[in-house]
């Protein structure tokens, strides 16, 4: 391989947070969700910062976001009965969950989510290929509670809904 191709693998893989730059020469490999224990450490770990993201003071919906938002899980319901794309499932959902980071208010909730995101992509896009219509479904529509209890204004459900939705969530 080229060390322009090289380089530009290398820097894919540093911006997806799998690997990082060495002192002085190298590059070494990063923690990984490539093992059921580190997949459920993961998961342990979303629960913590995007259940008590809901809870920040600054947390505010933005009604234009969550009305994406929902109009991206109808259209998927909608679809369910062709095949399910495992990509198009996993960036609904990961835009799910980084929009509510997002809307946090602070920005170390966002930064942990977009780092668990990038981790999830690599490993799964395999999983939800796996996933049958009624997974796929009660997902989404554990999404929409969500949503719902959110722009009710009501946090605390919506916590409560997503620590539930991320317990229940396939590994």
């Amino acid at each position: 391989i080229g060390r322009s191709a090289l380089s530009k693998v290398l820097l894919r893989l540093a911006e997806d947070g799998l690997i990082k730059r060495r002192r002085g020469h190298g590059w070494s490999f990063v923690p990984s969700l490539a093992s059921p224990a580190a997949r459920e450490e993961s998961y342990r770990f979303r629960m913590m910062i995007e259940c008590m993201g809901l809870c920040e003071p600054s947390f505010r919906v933005n009604k234009s976001a969550f009305a994406r938002s929902r109009a991206a899980h109808d259209a998927f319901i909608a679809d369910l009965d062709h095949t399910p794309s495992a990509e198009r499932f996993f960036e609904i959902n990961a835009g799910f969950h980084g929009m509510l980071a997002v809307c946090s208010g602070n920005r170390f909730v966002v930064q942990a989510m977009e780092a668990q995101n990038s981790l999830r992509r690599l490993t799964e896009y395999a999983d939800y290929g796996g996933l049958d219509r009624e997974a796929l479904l009660r997902s989404c529509r554990e999404h929409l509670a969500i949503l719902d209890a959110l722009r009710q204004g009501d946090t605390n459900w919506g916590a409560t809904l997503l620590c539930q939705h991320l317990t229940r969530a396939p590994r």
